[in-house]
């Protein structure tokens, strides 16, 4: 090896720890940033280990990107520094100057964009919106110097420079080794502290009992039901189902977006009573013991479960130990799935914050892809969903080949959520077709949440593709049940379908998960098939989601545990026209820590004879409308009857006495 080839490799050699030592540095430092961020919403879902190891998990995953730029960075010099070898050392130290201030930048960008960012509804910027502009002015006044100023350049490479040493590339192996091992020792310590499988107790199994399929779907408003009298025919096969099927008018979810409700769903408890009030929270004590399927699996029941959601799939997870069968998020294949797999490997039996660190990535994806869109949608719009109804409908019916009798077997379907896409021959049903992706379309609004009366006509138009797409859920839907029949698997069952909450295109609420508790968001259906129903009623009775568990264990027979809230409506099936004016509903938003204390901030509210009443906590504001209103956001008619706004306040605060505000 000559002198000028000796002396190539050692240039490189060290230009590839100092770009490694820069890039691991600035991934360091981002990553402590994200992690000051997060970690307050961690403190409340997750204990000390799990922490540690998301702490650990994303501590690594900085070193070994920072790693990957460094070696991308010393690839693309290469051929700068092999083709000028006089010059070869200078060119290194410009390419390392250069990392150094670019690296810098970023993490004072990084910085800045944490500060003015806003953060959870309800809450402030960290900074004022004037200080924080004025801190990106002083940024880019600031960087433009470094830039075009030889003598700033040289004094900020100065400082930065000595501190991205040698000694800084083993620091970063050493702490790429310690998160390393935390990650290792998690793993095994989750891994072996897993419970030993159930053991069925045979004498509990229940003669002759009834098999339970429970079909649920994603953001399901009851309004745009032609079953529940909505102009537009949106579920003929549902409407056809409900001919023999108990139709509930009055059934509200307990909350606007997906967790919570898949949580009241399986322990039959309100939000402030099982703590999953964050799309992250956990089931723990009681609430994990104390659930629909661990119940009927004691019964006898072969149990079973496809989720689509994965919101809901992350909480059902957790309760894995309890379904005989539970396989994987139906999906079509792509980036996302195989994000989801490799994830996976990371976080046995639900170690850290899956679910939290799936949500983030898709969603840093999908600003990628939307602004993909926007330069050329017809290149990058997507025209079919990765979670289209009938993968869902598939999976299930494959499970219901495998499960033997009585089985329960429950199928949530993430469709009619958006992005609504629907497909020919759907796409145009209702109205004109789309252009483009509607994803490209909904990304022009704020999201799920509050928009503009200007711009109710776009979001008319979003609800046309919305049907569109909820009558080819509702042809899968009728696809299922017909496969079902005509394969015997249906003998002797009882069936459910419901949502896990609603969806608003109206009164200024746009979607759901809005502290707002508006009726098209709570307002979900509800249909009891008996095996031995023939006809349809129509039931008054007004209920919510707490009453789903009961009323499944009354069917099957088994008793249900003290703690759970709601009424059993098996009383209420096969009487038409009866309930009315009968029965309440409650709905809770909550925000907190529960090991802080009691919930203070958010909305909780009840639904009664005909009317709504909502409180946000932190402020105690009141809000009473009809529920013919109630779709209007932030209406209050408490003023015309102070003695009424009284009444349902006792009555919600007596049933949650440690909700009730605590202001001044």
């Amino acid at each position: 090896m000559n002198v000028q080839s000796k002396n190539f490799w050692s240039v490189i050699l060290r230009l590839w720890r100092n770009l490694a030592a820069i890039a691991t540095a600035v991934c360091f430092c981002l990553g402590i940033c994200q992690i000051s961020v997060r970690v307050s919403g961690w403190s409340i879902s997750y204990n000390l280990l799990e922490i540690t190891f998301e702490f650990a998990l994303r501590l690594l995953f900085s070193a070994i990107l920072g790693l990957a730029l460094g070696t991308a960075g010393t690839l693309a010099s290469a051929p700068v520094l092999l083709l000028d070898p006089s010059r070869r050392r200078i060119h290194a130290q410009n390419i390392k100057s250069t990392a150094s201030i670019v690296g810098m930048a970023l993490c004072v960008a990084y910085l800045l964009w944490t500060l003015a960012r806003p953060k959870l509804i309800f809450e402030p910027l960290p900074v004022p919106p004037a200080i924080a502009a004025g801190l990106w002015v002083v940024y880019c006044v600031a960087m433009a110097g470094i830039l075009f100023v030889p003598r700033a350049r040289k004094r900020v490479i100065a400082v930065v420079e000595p501190g991205l040493d040698s000694v800084t590339s083993r620091r970063s192996m050493i702490v790429a080794g310690i998160s390393t091992a935390v990650v290792i020792g998690t793993e095994l310590s989750v891994s072996r502290r897993a419970p030993p499988p159930l053991v069925r107790p045979a004498a509990t199994r229940l003669p002759n009992a009834p098999n339970i399929l429970l079909i649920t779907f994603d953001a399901l408003a009851a309004e745009e039901l032609s079953v529940y009298g909505y102009s537009r025919p949106t579920t003929p096969n549902l409407d056809a189902f409900a001919r023999s099927a108990s139709v509930f008018e009055n059934y509200y979810a307990i909350g606007t977006f997906t967790t919570p409700s898949i949580a009241t769903m399986m322990t039959g408890r309100y939000p402030c009573e099982s703590h999953i009030v964050n799309f992250q929270d956990k089931l723990r004590g009681q609430d994990h013991r104390q659930v629909l399927p661990a119940l009927l699996r004691d019964a006898g029941y072969d149990t079973a479960a496809s989720v689509s959601n994965l919101a809901a799939f992350g909480l059902v997870q957790q309760l894995e130990e309890y379904f005989d069968l539970l396989p994987d998020r139906p999906r079509k294949p792509g980036a996302s799935t195989a994000l989801w797999s490799a994830a996976r490997v990371l976080h046995p039996r639900g170690a850290g914050a899956l679910m939290a660190e799936m949500f983030e990535g898709e969603s840093r994806a999908s600003v990628v892809i939307r602004l993909l869109q926007e330069v050329a949608p017809n290149r990058f719009a997507q025209s079919e969903s990765q979670d289209h109804p009938r993968l869902a409908f598939a999976q299930g019916l494959r499970l219901l080949e495998r499960l033997k009798m009585p089985y329960f077997l429950w199928i949530h379907v993430y469709a009619p959520h958006g992005p609504y896409l629907p497909g020919p021959p759907f796409l145009g049903r209702f109205g004109r077709p789309a252009q483009v992706s509607i994803e490209q379309e909904e990304s022009t609004y704020p999201g799920s949440g509050s928009y503009r009366p200007e711009q109710q006509g776009a979001i008319n138009r979003l609800r046309i593709r919305y049907d569109e797409w909820l009558a080819e859920t509702d042809h899968a839907l009728g696809d299922f049940l017909r496969h079902a029949e005509k394969r015997h698997l249906m003998k002797n069952t009882a069936v459910l379908v419901s949502a896990d909450h609603g969806e608003s295109f109206t009164g200024g609420i746009f979607q759901h998960g809005s502290a707002c508790l508006s009726r098209p968001q709570l307002h979900i259906p509800l249909l009891i098939q008996t095996p031995s129903q023939t006809r349809q009623s129509r039931v008054y009775f007004t209920a919510d989601q707490t009453s789903l568990v009961p009323t499944i264990l009354d069917i099957a027979g088994v008793l249900p545990f003290p703690g759970m809230r709601g009424p059993s409506l098996v009383p209420w099936c096969g009487r038409d026209g009866v309930g009315g004016g009968e029965g309440l509903a409650f709905a809770q938003y909550l925000f907190g820590n529960p090991s802080a204390g009691p919930y203070r901030e958010g909305t909780a509210g009840i639904i009664a004879s005909g009317q709504q009443y909502y409180v946000r906590l932190e402020h105690d504001r009141e809000y009473l409308r009809p529920l013919s209103e109630a779709h209007m956001a932030y209406l209050d008619r408490s003023a015309d009857n102070r003695s009424l706004a009284r009444d349902m306040r006792e009555r919600l605060f007596g049933r949650f006495p440690a909700l009730r505000p605590q202001v001044g």
